[in-house]
């Protein structure tokens, strides 16, 4: 989980399944209850500019019990240059951005000899970006309301609407920190999910090479994740067409392996053991260097753990998925 000022974003809202803390149990103990946010404060509430509007005037200003979250930067490594003519994708933000972020996430357990349990969490965030005039790289992010296709997580998440974040971005179009404040009245579970959902699309990002590039050109992107694993991610990019100016098209395939065999129960210090894990699958985005975020498209990834526990011929089998998909409004 990305990390700053000694202070974690709140936990993943999801609950603990049951198959872990009965796998946790079996090997003597079981997780403590989940932290909570020492966030408590509104965020501040300002109208978003229109998605008409050019750059900002002045960078936004952020409530001082703000939580800053510093997040893992990429490798980028360019394989083949594509042909001529090439350019420079380097992203530099001018203008206003509406769209809107739709994610899912899936977790189904299952653990030996009982039945399965969980299933799929979304949520879709409305959202306009606003870059600053004199520092593009300085993003204000003016969250409309919430939405899930779950009723409750909906009704939960109403707070969220009118608040502000504000993201750092790299030249590369790395999301690089992120600043949150939860707003009044807001349940810990409906501020992990809000937060989540943000985390875990600007960790799949596909960024930009520094060097000038062409069509049909390759990079390779790496990325160490940490949360109940420590995770590489490795994403191979092509570039469908690269014009002379404007947007440019990205597909990629992306894996995820991990770098142990320690599984984190969430919420504890107790550690399973990983036998198998996949996550992988495609993505696929155009991305404007005179936006903040991508123009549209997005990825999904599909896969799955077996973790063991002490208990001889007891596992537990998770089916795993993320999705995260960006459009213009």
């Amino acid at each position: 989980m990305p990390m700053i000022h000694d202070r974690r974003v709140r936990p993943v809202a999801r609950a603990v399944p049951a198959a872990l803390l009965v796998l946790a149990a079996a090997c003597g103990t079981s997780p403590s209850d989940a932290p909570s946010s020492s966030s408590t404060a509104a965020a501040r509430s300002i109208g978003a500019p229109a998605p008409s509007a050019a750059c900002a005037a002045r960078a936004v200003t952020m409530p001082a019990d703000a939580v800053t979250v510093d997040l893992p930067s990429a490798t980028v490594t360019v394989t083949d240059p594509g042909a001529q003519p090439r350019r420079a994708l380097t992203l530099a933000p001018t203008r206003t951005q509406a769209t809107t972020l739709f994610t899912n996430s899936l977790q189904v357990s299952q653990i030996t000899g009982q039945q399965p349990s969980g299933g799929n969490r979304d949520v879709t965030v409305p959202l306009t970006a606003q870059p600053t005039c004199t520092d593009p790289t300085d993003v204000a992010l003016y969250f409309g309301a919430p939405s899930s296709t779950d009723p409750a997580l909906t009704h939960a998440l109403r707070a969220e609407a009118g608040t502000v974040g504000r993201i750092r971005l790299a030249a590369t179009g790395e999301v690089r920190s992120m600043t949150l404040n939860a707003p009044d009245g807001i349940s810990d579970e409906a501020q992990s999910a809000f937060e989540q959902a943000l985390l875990q699309t600007f960790t799949r990002m596909l960024p930009l090479p520094a060097e000038a590039v062409g069509a049909g050109a390759t990079w390779t992107v790496t990325r160490h994740l940490t949360g109940e694993t420590d995770l590489q991610q490795t994403s191979t990019v092509t570039a469908a067409a690269v014009p002379a100016s404007g947007a440019v098209r990205l597909t990629a395939t992306v894996d995820e392996s991990p770098q142990t065999s320690i599984f984190t129960v969430p919420g504890s210090d107790r550690v399973l053991t990983i036998t198998s894990y996949t996550s992988t699958g495609p993505a696929d985005l155009t991305l404007d260097p005179a936006l903040p975020l991508p123009a549209s498209g997005g990825a999904a990834l599909q896969g799955g753990r077996t973790l063991a526990g002490d208990t001889p011929g007891q596992q537990l089998v998770q089916k795993t998925g993320l999705v995260y998909r960006f459009t213009a409004d």
